[in-house]
């Protein structure tokens, strides 16, 4: 089992970034009619609508007047390479791994939404996480080492949930990647950089 996190490149900062992402990868604009995410839930929002997510998201950041500072909304993906088998059993424990990482966001004070695709030729994960923090309105800044601690609690999910943990190394530029990361790379749909 191998997978990849990687923060999507984009500029989540006009006023409907929530909306546009929350929507995408729930799978609920009006274009996703055959196109379903797997399963969506979320922490800190109201795990089954949408539309209330983005009202959450919203809230919080008007609470402490961030709707008009920065990003708004951080979007990040794990992918799991195309040629493994996920039956519905590993789909399930996939499950688990979105709620179990979610958990790591909201646990630092920041509401998360996430969404289990299965419907390209390699399963994934997306996350859309609120930018401001709802305990104190501080906004959600990356750190090497708080990439290192996201990987190593991602290491023990996926070791609790599957019972085996990617091989990662770091690649200067990229961050923390499969052993094999020109292979997956030409296998993912996904931009952005590897952590």
């Amino acid at each position: 089992m191998a997978a990849i996190v990687k923060m999507r490149k984009g500029n989540y900062t006009n006023t409907l970034a929530v909306e546009n992402v929350i929507h995408y990868i729930t799978r609920t604009r009006s274009c996703d009619t055959d196109n379903q995410a797997f399963v969506f839930g979320g922490l800190g929002v109201d795990e089954h609508d949408p539309e209330m997510m983005c009202q959450q998201f919203r809230q919080v950041q008007s609470i402490y007047q961030k709707e008009n500072h920065g990003v708004r909304v951080m979007h990040e993906v794990i992918t799991f390479l195309p040629y493994e088998i996920i039956d519905i059993n590993g789909v399930n424990r996939i499950r688990e791994i979105a709620y179990k990482f979610a958990s790591i966001y909201y646990l630092s004070g920041f509401q998360v939404v996430y969404a289990v695709h299965t419907d390209s030729n390699h399963t994934h994960i997306h996350y859309a996480v609120n930018a401001t923090n709802f305990m104190d309105g501080y906004k959600f800044n990356y750190k090497l080492p708080e990439l290192e601690h996201r990987r190593e609690y991602l290491n023990r999910v996926m070791q609790e949930c599957l019972g085996r943990v990617p091989a990662l190394q770091w690649i200067d530029d990229i961050g923390w990647a499969p052993r094999y990361y020109n292979e997956l790379c030409e296998s993912c749909e996904h931009s952005g950089f590897l952590i």
